[in-house]
């Protein structure tokens, strides 16, 4: 799931960084898909990590 979150955000790093790319920050209204899509991913995310979270302490016992 991280390979495809990654997959989505990835090009948008860039575009809000700088200004001159083939997106502009400004861009970036309530409209966007990747916009609309940010909670979901947060949620997705948070889960994400918690698990690796699990995963690593149980290795580390």
């Amino acid at each position: 799931m991280l390979y495809i979150i990654a997959s989505f955000t990835f090009p948008h790093e860039q575009f809000t960084r700088y200004p001159d790319m083939e997106m502009t920050p400004f861009e970036y209204t309530k409209e966007l898909g990747i916009v609309q899509a940010t909670s979901m991913l947060i949620t997705h995310l948070e889960r994400i990590i918690v698990n690796l979270e699990k995963s690593m302490i149980g290795k580390s016992s």
